[in-house]
């Protein structure tokens, strides 16, 4: 007989921990490899606790819990990934600006950084040695003559390739239009053999979201640093006691 409370009702909670024991006591005998044999009743309720499963609230609660966690963590990541690519393109191209400064002091020559008037997507840096003859002066141009050993000539330093939805803009000015300052029609970064640079400028970068960098170089003693604009002013990282803010 099933035990009753003080009231000689069955005790539904007493029956519920009975079985409950029963469950952990055959499980410990099944697990040891010990033949059990079950009571008819107790075989039904195993058979309908493995027989359930998860109810309709429960699986509306778990798609609800992973909608709720994908609008949450898929914005920030898109804004992750356009600020790695942004920041890295920054990176690049303030590499290149010391790889060339560095090329101009170590061979004695100018070396210049302009964009390539081939493409509206590339910088490249060159070395320049000579003039139009190996026996000319620099002159500014990118003279490689075929046959001539490295060095001999002028020669490539480094080329900049920016990635997919990143380009030479500003404002809505694109291409050679959005350099800022440096030298000449071409808008060259100059540097001399003495490390300074002819005139400051800046190259700038923007994204389809809105967000612009600018790497500038800014002084003659060419001192290279980071730019973001705000919509009012391009500010450096913490300048103003807060962090640049993206779109």
């Amino acid at each position: 007989m099933p035990p009753e409370n003080a009231a000689g009702v069955p005790d539904l909670a007493s029956q519920l921990s009975r079985k409950n024991r029963l469950v952990r006591r055959t499980a410990r005998l099944s697990g040891a490899g010990m033949p059990v044999a079950l009571h008819p009743g107790m075989t039904r309720f195993l058979r309908r606790r493995r027989a359930s499963g998860f109810t309709i609230i429960e699986a509306v609660l778990v798609v609800a819990i992973v909608g709720i966690a994908a609008a949450l963590v898929i914005p920030a990541m898109g804004e992750m990934i356009r600020v790695t690519k942004m920041t890295g393109v920054t990176r690049e191209n303030a590499t290149v600006l010391r790889k060339c400064r560095y090329e101009a002091i170590k061979r004695g020559v100018p070396c210049r950084v302009r964009l390539d008037p081939a493409t509206t997507s590339e910088l490249f840096a060159f070395a320049d040695v000579h003039g139009a003859a190996l026996t000319d002066p620099p002159d500014g141009l990118f003279n490689d003559i075929a046959g001539q050993p490295r060095g001999a000539t002028d020669y490539e330093v480094h080329r900049q390739r920016l990635p997919a939805g990143i380009a030479f803009e500003f404002a809505a000015v694109t291409g050679l239009a959005s350099v800022d300052g440096f030298t000449g029609a071409t808008k060259d970064a100059v540097f001399q053999p003495d490390g300074s640079i002819d005139d400051p400028g800046a190259f700038r970068f923007s994204d389809p979201y809105g967000n612009s960098l600018e790497v500038r170089v800014t002084t003659t003693s060419a001192r290279i640093e980071v730019f973001k604009w705000d919509g009012t002013a391009w500010l450096s990282q913490g300048e103003g006691g807060s962090t640049w803010q993206w779109h």
